[in-house]
């Protein structure tokens, strides 16, 4: 079963933080705040929307052991919570991983849950400046997935993280 998350970057940008020991990310990262990553099935879909055209690029793989089930969307059934439970555990122990490695910048790091049909919100998590997790949860308080909802939970814990 795939274990990877994946980074489409450009050879440049890429090179660059080879040689500079960290990769803060390309534009889109730096403008959200986080590095964007996808699965293996949103790739051709990210590919074609992003980087149709574009040369010069690098599939960046990225082990993720918290991206262990692949299908159609959790339905919450009492395996797919235990799955959550664990999924959320990994990513605590990827994001520790992650934080205490010097080629990481731990100003930089996000997940993607499972968009493009997602039949549940995908889990956000802000991590506070202390390395702690300072909120998780939903993006919002959408309950129509084609319309953003009124409170953006992630934007507040963002500048509540920044103000301190």
């Amino acid at each position: 079963m795939a274990t990877c998350i994946y980074k489409i970057c450009d050879e440049a940008l890429w090179r660059e933080a080879e040689r500079a020991g960290v990769f803060r990310g390309a534009s889109i990262d730096l403008r959200d705040g986080f590095i964007h990553f996808s699965s293996a099935t949103q790739l051709p879909v990210t590919a074609a929307r992003h980087f149709a055209g574009v040369r010069n690029l690098l599939l960046i793989a990225v082990d993720a052991p918290f991206n262990r089930r692949p299908g159609p969307p959790v339905n919450m059934t009492a395996q797919d919570s235990t799955e959550q439970v664990q999924l959320i555990v990994d990513l605590q122990r990827a994001v520790d991983v992650l934080r205490a490695r010097s080629d990481v910048d731990a100003q930089r790091l996000g997940y993607l849950g499972r968009s493009y049909g997602a039949k549940v919100t995908p889990t956000m998590v802000v991590i506070g400046k202390d390395g702690k997790i300072a909120y998780m949860g939903a993006i919002d308080d959408a309950t129509d997935d084609q319309k953003p909802g009124k409170t953006n939970y992630v934007a507040k814990a963002l500048d509540e993280v920044i103000a301190g």
